[in-house]
């Protein structure tokens, strides 16, 4: 996949008092302009929550359609290690949401894309704190029913972690409790 800011919202925002667009909407036009232009892939704009994103596709090699890359959107509610991640995703978003993978769609998209996509959700660095759940390589599980989930560390996971990657600011580790699920929507 191609590795841009697909989900990175257009609104008109404008910064505290200034006349200028927002950082988001700067960055939304610039993954319009390189989905259309550089890539020469087609682009479209999705409608959430009265806020305008950008989704940027290609054809697949059975020439079917793929947006490409996934619009995230975390639950409202934590939910338990033991959650139907899945259904969750579902219950809140709709039938074609499902959990984020960590593999085939956040490392896909990219450092940079990631980067947008955890200050856009609000992921504030902590440490041993937050639980952001995904799946990795299509497994909720690491061994043992140690469930994936990533923390923003701000690119220093703390020592009792076990990583099993980072990604930018983010670390993938597995363990248990409770924690928001990363919806691919």
């Amino acid at each position: 996949p191609v590795g841009l800011p697909v989900a990175t919202s257009i609104s008109e925002d404008k910064e505290d008092n200034d006349d200028r667009p927002s950082r988001k909407y700067q960055y939304g036009c610039i993954a319009l302009l390189l989905c259309l232009v550089v890539l020469s892939l087609t682009a479209s704009v999705i409608y959430r929550d009265d806020r305008p994103f950008i989704r940027c596709g290609f054809k697949n090699r059975s020439g079917e359609y793929d947006q490409g890359m996934a619009m995230f959107q975390l639950t409202q509610g934590e939910v338990p290690e033991t959650a139907d991640f899945d259904e969750a995703c579902k219950s809140e978003f709709g039938p074609d949401a499902r959990v984020a993978d960590w593999t085939y769609d956040l490392k896909a998209q990219g450092k940079e894309s990631v980067e947008l996509m955890i200050n856009d959700l609000g992921i504030i660095p902590t440490f041993n704190e937050k639980y952001y759940f995904v799946s990795n390589e299509g497994s909720k599980y690491y061994e043992g029913g140690r469930v994936y989930f990533f923390e923003n560390h701000g690119g220093s996971p703390p020592s009792n972690w076990l990583v099993h990657d980072q990604l930018g600011d983010i670390t993938l580790g597995s363990w248990f409790g409770t924690g928001q699920v990363l919806c691919a929507v």
